[in-house]
C-alpha cells in the first residue's frame, strides 16, 4: 500500500482485477466478489458524434483516416471528436 493510501486509511486498489489483464466490463458476479455489493449496471465507454467544420483547404481523405463516412458533399478540414466549446457541444452517440 502506498504511503499516501496509508496515511488516509484507503485500501489501495489494483488497475485490474485478479488474473484479469485485458479492460472488460465487469460482470455483476465480479463486482459483488469485488466490494460485497451487487449492481446490475454494465458500464461502457461513451461513444460521442463528430463534428465536421467545412473548410475551403479541406477535402475527402478524412473519411479514410476515421474509417466513418463524411456527411454532405463539401470539403470537411477538421472533425472534433470531442467538443466542450460553448457553441458547439459534443452529443452523446448511444
Amino acid at each position: 500500500m502506498g504511503k499516501e493510501a496509508e496515511r488516509h486509511g484507503r485500501k489501495r486498489r489494483e488497475p485490474f482485477p485478479r488474473g484479469q489483464r485485458t479492460l472488460r466490463p465487469q460482470t455483476a458476479e465480479e463486482r459483488k466478489q469485488e466490494n460485497g455489493a451487487v449492481s446490475d449496471v454494465t458500464l461502457y465507454p461513451l461513444r460521442f458524434e463528430p463534428i465536421y467544420q467545412y473548410r475551403l483547404w479541406g477535402g475527402r481523405r478524412l473519411a479514410d483516416v476515421l474509417t466513418a463516412p463524411l456527411p454532405g458533399k463539401g470539403p470537411i478540414g477538421e472533425a472534433w471528436l470531442l467538443s466542450d466549446r460553448d457553441e458547439q457541444q459534443s452529443l452523446v452517440a448511444d
